[in-house]
Order: C-alpha cells, then sequence, then structure tokens
C-alpha cells in the first residue's frame, strides 16, 4: 500500500516589493511524490493584498504606495503565510511564513492641465502658479524650465521660481512648453496655450490747423449805474377855468368942445378883455354895428363963463385931462402883461360908439 507523502515548501520568506509594483515578485515550490496537483493558498493579516497562482507565483493585487501604508500596522511591512496543499488521501498541506516589505522608488512628477488664457494685446502680464498644476508624489521640490521657445511676436513667457508669466504682445496665438523635474532626474511636460487679441483701433483725430488770431486789445467796460426807478407822483390836475368875458366899465367920457361951435357927438369907447388859457383857441365875439351918428346941429353963441356955470361938475383931474387917459392906458396894458405870463392870452375888443344923444351947451 502507498502512502501520501508531501515535501518541503521552498522560497524567499523575507521579499522587497518595489512601490506601485503590480508584478510577480516571488515563486514558490513544494515537492510531491505522488506527482498530484498542489493547490497554493494565503493567509495572515495581510493576505488580501497579495495573491498566488497554480505555478506558486505571488504578487501584489494592487499597485502599493510607499508614501501611503496600507499593512495592517500601518507599515509598508506586510505580513502573510502562504500554504501549499496536495491532493493526496489523506491531503497533506506545508506552509511558509512570508512578510513583503514595500520600498520606496522614484516617481515622475505628476501634472495637470492648465486651462488656455485669452489676453489683450495691452493688458497686463498674466501669472500663473505652476505648484497648482504640478506635483511629486516624493514629494520632492520640482525645477522648472520651458521646452522650446518662450519669446515669440505674439507673447513672451518667464519663470520666477514657480511662477509663469506671459505677457502679450500683439495679436495672434502661441502654445508655450513647461516641464517640471525633480530630485531623480524624472520630469512632466505641459503646454500652455495663449490667444491675444488687438484692441479695437482708435480713430485717430485730424491734426489741428493753428490759425494764428491777432491779438486785440480788450475794449474797457464801462459800468454805467442804473438808477433805480421810483414811483412817480401822483398829479392832480385842476380843471381848466372857463374864459370868461368881463366887460371893463367905460372909458372917462371926455367932451370935447369943437373949435367951429359945432357939436361932435360924444364917442363912448368900451374895451372888453376876454382871458382864455394860451393852449385853447379864444371864441370869436361878435359886435353889433354901431348905429350911424346923428348930424351935427350948429348951436348958438354961448359966454363960455355963462356955459361953465351950467355945465357938469368937472370930471377927477386924473381922468379929465390927457395925462390921465395914458395912465389908464398904463394900468390896463401891464394888467395885458401880467396875465399873459400867468399862461392867459388876453384878448381886446374895442368897440366904437357914437352917442346919439344931442350934445350939451359949452361940453
Amino acid at each position: 500500500m502507498q502512502v501520501n507523502e508531501l515535501g518541503e515548501l521552498s522560497g524567499n520568506t523575507e521579499l522587497a516589493l518595489p512601490e506601485n509594483n503590480v508584478a510577480a515578485i516571488a515563486q514558490y515550490e513544494i515537492e510531491d511524490p505522488e506527482k498530484g496537483t498542489i493547490t497554493w493558498s494565503l493567509s495572515g493579516p495581510d493576505a488580501e493584498a497579495f495573491t498566488i497562482d497554480e505555478q506558486g507565483n505571488l504578487s501584489p493585487t494592487a499597485a502599493l504606495d510607499f508614501e501611503n501604508p496600507g499593512s495592517s500596522e500601518d507599515s509598508n511591512v506586510h505580513s502573510l503565510k502562504i500554504t501549499a496543499t496536495d491532493d493526496g488521501d489523506p491531503e497533506l498541506s506545508a506552509d511558509m511564513d512570508v512578510s513583503v516589505t514595500i520600498t520606496n522608488v522614484n516617481e515622475a512628477p505628476l501634472v495637470d492641465e492648465i486651462p488656455g488664457v485669452d489676453l489683450d494685446s495691452d493688458e497686463q502680464p498674466w501669472l500663473v502658479d505652476l505648484n497648482m498644476y504640478f506635483s511629486d508624489p516624493d514629494g520632492d521640490s520640482l525645477e522648472y524650465d520651458f521646452t522650446g521657445q518662450n519669446i515669440t511676436d505674439v507673447a513672451l513667457a518667464h519663470l520666477v521660481g514657480g511662477t509663469l508669466s506671459i505677457d502679450p504682445v500683439s495679436g495672434g496665438d502661441v502654445s508655450f512648453y513647461v516641464v517640471a523635474t525633480d530630485s531623480g532626474d524624472l520630469s512632466a511636460v505641459t503646454s500652455v496655450s495663449v490667444s491675444v487679441t488687438e484692441p479695437e483701433p482708435v480713430p485717430t483725430p485730424a491734426p489741428a490747423v493753428t490759425v494764428p488770431v491777432p491779438v486785440s486789445t480788450p475794449a474797457l467796460a464801462v459800468v454805467v449805474p442804473v438808477p433805480t426807478p421810483t414811483v412817480p407822483e401822483t398829479v392832480i390836475v385842476e380843471p381848466e377855468p372857463v374864459p370868461t368875458f368881463a366887460p371893463l366899465p367905460p372909458l372917462v367920457e371926455q367932451k370935447i368942445r369943437n373949435q367951429t361951435q359945432e357939436t361932435d357927438p360924444v364917442s363912448k369907447v368900451i374895451v372888453v378883455f376876454a382871458l382864455e388859457p394860451v393852449d385853447e383857441p379864444m371864441a370869436e365875439v361878435s359886435l353889433p354895428p354901431a348905429a350911424e351918428p346923428a348930424p351935427p346941429q350948429k348951436v348958438s353963441q354961448v359966454d363960455e363963463d355963462a356955459a361953465v356955470g351950467h355945465s357938469p361938475a368937472p370930471l377927477p383931474a386924473s381922468l379929465d385931462s390927457s395925462g390921465g387917459g395914458i395912465t389908464v392906458w398904463m394900468i390896463i396894458l401891464l394888467a395885458m402883461i401880467a396875465v399873459g405870463t400867468a399862461g392867459y392870452g388876453v384878448r381886446m375888443f374895442v368897440i366904437h360908439r357914437l352917442s346919439t344923444n344931442p350934445p350939451r351947451h359949452g361940453w
């Protein structure tokens, strides 16, 4: 009767796994005298992070990151047990404890896409912090540089540390390529697209034409004070007096003795004055015609002394003689001048009427 036998399990018990490696890291073997089928299995606290195939190849199930340990002990050392089992009767198995240490590997910088930028040609330079788009998985510092030209007719690109500056020049499109390199000489490259637009042209005004203008002396301004208007006083106009006609007393009657002893009728002269304002016409006054004088009659010679004795009382001296008449006329003339000076017109009517009564004897 044949007895089932199983040999010893062989393979590395301490493994080093570079980070981010997903390839097989080790192969395990076991000798089976019966040449049966061997089944491989994993167990232990970190068994889920690895897998083993039918040929005994051990591989991580996913990329392991040195910077982010994922072991059960929160470290980069993973512990597991590998078991090989045959198909005999009874089944036989063999196992081995294995530790896997994740090692650090320099990783290339990572970069996100930098959005394109639109600028006007007269705009201020555009600045961007490249550290917002580049990163290094190992935490190394990065150095930035251009790949290709950084001076074009469209824009100028400059780098100061991790700051990219783009200065627009003229209208057009251009792309700049920026590379970031870590301490392990691994790098990452990205491009920056720039579009520059020319502003609308400002119309140039026509050149000003200078026309010489003769300088003239400014006229002297004369300030004339304007009197404050005053309210005129109320003037009460009295009505003009109505002209009246007042007959003057008749002049002194003077008897004239006819040297021929022929009696002349006694003449009576009546002077009428009318007063009226100068600016109004005077009414014309019509007088009836004088009566025809009676023809002279002869009188008998009478003794002068006797005649005087029967004559009426003599007139006052001032009116009886020619001197008295002149005095009356002078008074009348002065009165006329005074009235005219006062603003009245004087019109004189002389009425000459011959008496129809027979003369007295002597005078």
